[in-house]
């Protein structure tokens, strides 16, 4: 993971509105996939991976998956209670894609700024969410 997406994470998982959810995908320090499924009755994180299951958080979250960008997504659509929030990527011939984030209920774009991938975008959405 570059340190541009691990900074990405750090700002992630500092967010108010952020919590684990089943379906997000993270990495250990051998790069080895574990997919979160739940807690444990005593609390603890519980992740499945390659060598069966895996008790705690000695992981880094793998904000290049999919499956980590629809479940922060879903974080996103809850904390704007807007089921309809999405990215809206803007290009001219040429040029950058960039990203916006859209909020729906309202009809307009809402976003300061453009990202230059759709995850910087969705994690500026999680952290300025109500």
């Amino acid at each position: 993971m570059t340190n541009e997406e691990l900074a990405l994470v750090n700002r992630l998982t500092a967010c108010k509105r952020w919590r684990l959810i089943p379906g997000i995908v993270a990495r250990d320090k051998n790069n080895a996939v574990f997919v979160f499924v739940g807690y444990h009755t005593d609390g603890q994180e519980m992740w499945a991976g390659p060598s069966g299951w895996l008790a705690g958080s000695a992981l880094t979250i793998d904000i290049t998956s999919p499956a980590t960008l629809g479940c922060l997504l879903t974080l996103i659509r809850e904390a704007w209670n807007d089921p309809g929030l999405y990215t809206v990527p803007l290009s001219s011939p040429g040029s950058v894609v960039n990203y916006l984030w859209h909020i729906r209920g309202n009809g307009s774009y809402i976003a300061k700024r453009s990202y230059t991938t759709e995850i910087a975008a969705l994690v500026a959405a999680l952290e300025v969410a109500p």
